[in-house]
């Protein structure tokens, strides 16, 4: 009887933690509000923020995933293709309110893998990179991106980061240029032409060549 009440006990025990091992990593990855400080890496699964030092005013900031379709506010510019799901970062003062603009060595990044890495390496941030978009915008605009070369154990090959602006959302975006297509015209027919009887002789503004 003994043996089986600490059977018992143990399988409970077991089912306790499994339990709270699923509602962690269940809420692992979403939005939470970090004390801001030099030199932390807050990271939000994905993507995440560097901050090397800390704006003026702000204590906090706030981070959340946003997913892969962007706020319809900001969805204006068609032609951006989301490799990654948005972030969503605040910037807030000591009461809780929203800074808007920052100016502090405060990076996004967002990890890459090989396929991002091909991009990057085939045309810059011309081809891939982050984008930024405000409140005040409402627009996006091209977050100046550098690739950090530093891989990681989870199969990425990089991060590309930028410096951030302020409050707003950030998304790594493929810029999806269309080039207009060239279609072949008809196929011009050889006009016969007149061989004149007389050729003048060609006059070089240089001496000819021997």
């Amino acid at each position: 009887m003994n043996r089986q009440r600490i059977i018992i006990r143990c399988l409970l025990a077991m089912a306790v933690l499994i339990a709270l091992a699923i509602i962690w990593q269940s809420t692992a990855g979403k939005s939470r509000t970090y004390p801001l400080q030099a030199g932390v890496t807050i990271g939000l699964g994905m993507q995440g923020l560097h901050a090397t030092n800390v704006p003026h005013g702000v204590y906090t900031v706030y981070l959340d995933t946003v997913g892969t379709v962007v706020p319809a506010r900001f969805s204006g510019k068609t032609d951006l293709k989301l490799r990654a799901p948005a972030l969503e970062v605040r910037f807030l003062d000591e009461k809780g309110g929203e800074v808007e603009r920052i100016s502090a060595l405060v990076y996004v990044y967002f990890k890459i893998d090989k396929a991002e890495r091909v991009l990057w390496q085939k045309g810059g941030k011309d081809e891939i990179a982050i984008w930024y978009a405000s409140e005040q915008a409402g627009s996006w605009e091209r977050c100046p991106t550098f690739l950090v070369n530093e891989p990681g154990g989870d199969g990425t090959v990089g991060r590309l980061a930028c410096l951030a602006s302020g409050s707003g959302f950030y998304a790594l975006e493929r810029e999806v240029v269309e080039r207009p297509s060239h279609t072949a015209g008809p196929t011009p027919t050889a006009t016969p032409t007149t061989i004149p009887v007389f050729t003048p002789t060609p006059t070089f503004l240089y001496p000819p060549p021997s």
